[in-house]
């Protein structure tokens, strides 16, 4: 079918008309200048430029786009942690709406090109969190006249990026009413481009809903808005509201309205010399006489859309040979100016160099006698120096030697403090740890109690690694003590809720953030852990867990793995805070549970084109889950070392493993 629905209006910005250029506008936009740009940006206007990069790449190349978005996201929100050292504070939280919601639709963009549910449901959870930080970054702009060139439409951004959220999930419903939102606004400021562009959107929604005479409606309205406007985008979008009207009129069978609005697209296009809006038009009424039985005026009309699509195609070729002969002329024009411009660098450069060898020659003369004087003076220090910078560097190699001591010594203290004053072996009889640090010390840590019937198992990534990530571990692994050694040591036949992973958790989030102080020091503050806890009471066939970014793996006898989802949110302080939930589900002596840090994950390929993924992770656990623990261990290690080959270790790495028995 020639003739299919042109309802494809951009969600991607809300300061866009038609949001999607051309393919040729993307070859030529000139990215690796942006790039060079912002390399030497910082601030703001690092910010807008990875925006802009950002918003290329959305025509074509969706993951670089979202991985631009989220570089400047990240940029801006350093710029709101320390929002108090700021003048203009309404301008970074409006260039942080505008950058949250792009990031959101990136999301909507990589989300549009497939199918798993898994990865729309990420999608969506992820975008809908962005809309929020839109919204919240909205909230806080205080005064408008403080933001230079304020767009008037700017609120619909919070609106629009909501769309593309719930784009994301297929809930056109919501879609709908965030929609309407963003037309109420632009109607009540009289933004005919953007009621036109909103209007658009809502029209394909509701098509895609099937009420198709609701569609008809929106866009026959806009006819009435657009009709009396002739500035050229007015006219543009004119011309694809009345092909949107042709083409639901013809797939509807009502192929009389079919040819009208076809007809008024020709008359707004042929003037314009609009070849592709003419050749799409022409294939349209060819398809209307096809299906009428007329087929002499098909095919008459079929010749006209062919020989349009051939000139189409002519124009993009002289375009882009055009395009080529510019540049070459250009260069060639370069080469000859270049050329004379060196002949005249040259001759100034030969008459400078005699001038400079003359007034050489007087000099050196004069030079060489005090260097002479010099050079026995130099001698006399730089032989005072060379003891004295033995005598450092015998210093600094004690220093050195006695700080490996002190940190081997750590690392020792820090795997004791880990065990704590039981062995895993007396806790858990069937189990493995595989732990390795990036530096000496590291930020990953595992902890197992027994504190009266009940079993406590955890794996924590506190942030960074080395000796600062290693000090977190040693305060978090205190607090952890500290909370059960005050734990109840009466036994009951109901599970103590002091024992809730959910609770341990919201308890070790406020110790974090009393201890690390947010009034004294935001980045400290923002340091904490992501954390897997799980606990089991003796004599019950239940399992209860609650994760902070950080999930449990439960791999059955029949290969069966079952994912049990964390809570999204860090135990730090955090600019927007989630309670942590607690999770409880019956578990087989069989069963293995598998708790790990990201470090796992993220780790590179032996070349470097790829990470190990939770993917890869769930595929070694799955194969090798029935095997005895202490082989479990050797093979995973194993996999994961070949996986790895030579590239460096990028971040700390722990993986446990549990069986079911073992509780």
């Amino acid at each position: 079918m020639k003739y299919a629905l042109v309802l494809i209006i951009t969600f991607l910005t809300c300061s866009s008309v038609f949001g999607q250029s051309s393919q040729n506008d993307f070859i030529s936009a000139d990215l690796d200048s942006l790039l060079e740009v912002s390399n030497k940006q910082s601030g703001l206007e690092k910010v807008r430029t990875y925006v802009m990069i950002s918003k290329k790449y959305s025509l074509q190349y969706f993951d670089k786009a979202q991985q631009y978005a989220l570089d400047a996201l990240y940029e801006c929100e350093q710029i709101i942690n320390n929002i108090d050292e700021v003048d203009n504070k309404d301008l970074v939280y409006y260039e942080y709406t505008k950058t949250a919601a792009q990031a959101g639709n990136t999301y909507y963009l990589v989300a549009s090109k497939t199918s798993n549910q898994e990865i729309l449901a990420d999608s969506y959870e992820k975008a809908f969190a962005l809309s929020r930080k839109a919204e919240w970054s909205f909230s806080q702009i205080k005064d408008t006249t403080n933001i230079p060139n304020y767009e008037t439409e700017f609120p619909t951004v919070v609106t629009q990026s909501y769309v593309t959220s719930y784009l994301c999930k297929g809930d056109l419903d919501s879609a709908l009413y965030y929609v309407d939102k963003s037309i109420a606004f632009v109607k009540e400021k009289h933004l005919n481009i953007f009621i036109a562009n909103y209007t658009q959107n809502k029209a394909m929604l509701l098509f895609h809903k099937g009420r198709i005479t609701d569609a008809l409606e929106s866009l026959e309205e806009l006819c009435g808005i657009l009709e009396g406007d002739s500035s050229p985008k007015s006219v543009q979008l004119l011309t694809v509201n009345y092909e949107n009207l042709a083409a639901i009129y013809v797939n509807s069978g009502q192929f009389e309205k079919g040819e009208e609005y076809i007809k008024k697209a020709l008359d707004l296009a042929i003037p314009l010399k609009n070849v592709a809006v003419i050749c799409y038009c022409y294939g349209g009424l060819a398809e209307i006489a096809e299906a009428k039985g007329d087929y002499k005026s098909a095919y008459e009309l079929n010749k006209t859309y062919y020989a349009y699509q051939d000139t189409l195609y002519n124009i993009e070729k002289a375009e882009q040979i055009s395009a080529m002969e510019v540049k070459y002329n250009t260069a060639q024009k370069e080469v000859e100016i270049s050329k004379l411009e060196s002949q005249r660098k040259m001759t100034w450069v030969l008459v400078a160099v005699l001038l400079i060898i003359i007034v050489l020659v007087v000099i050196v003369s004069i030079v060489r006698r005090r260097a002479y004087k010099l050079l026995r003076e130099k001698n006399t220090q730089i032989e005072a120096q060379k003891n004295e910078i033995v005598a450092q560097r015998d210093e600094l190699n004690a220093m050195l030697v006695e700080l490996s001591d002190n940190i081997s010594y750590a690392s020792l203290l820090q795997n004791r403090i880990m065990i704590g004053d039981r062995k895993l072996d007396d806790v858990l009889n069937k189990a493995f740890v595989i732990y390795s640090p990036k530096d000496v010390v590291g930020g990953d840590f595992f902890y197992v109690k027994q504190c009266g019937d009940y079993k406590i198992i955890t794996v924590a990534d506190c942030t960074g690694h080395g000796v600062s990530a290693a000090m977190l571990t040693i305060m978090n692994i205190s607090f952890l003590n500290e909370y059960f050694t005050a734990a109840p040591t009466e036994s009951t036949d109901s599970f103590d809720p002091y024992f809730d992973p959910a609770h341990i958790l919201e308890k070790l989030r406020s110790n974090v953030k009393t201890t690390l102080n947010a009034q004294e020091n935001e980045t400290i503050a923002m340091s904490g852990m992501d954390m897997a806890l799980m606990v089991h009471k003796a004599g019950e066939t239940r399992v209860r867990f609650a994760g902070a970014n950080r999930p449990l793996y439960v791999v059955r006898e029949n290969h069966e793995l079952v994912e049990i989802r964390p809570v999204r949110n860090p135990i730090a302080s955090y600019i927007m805070e989630r309670e942590f939930e607690t999770t409880d589900f019956e578990y087989k002596a069989s069963d293995m549970f598998y708790m790990f840090s990201d470090g796992i994950t993220d780790q590179f390929s032996a070349d470097g084109s790829s990470k190990l993924k939770t993917k890869g992770l769930k595929d070694m656990l799955i194969k090798y889950a029935n095997e005895t623990e202490v082989e479990q261990k050797k093979r995973i290690m194993a996999d994961f070392n070949k996986f790895r080959g030579m590239t460096e270790q990028l971040d700390d790495t722990i993986l446990v493993g549990v069986r079911g028995s073992s509780l």
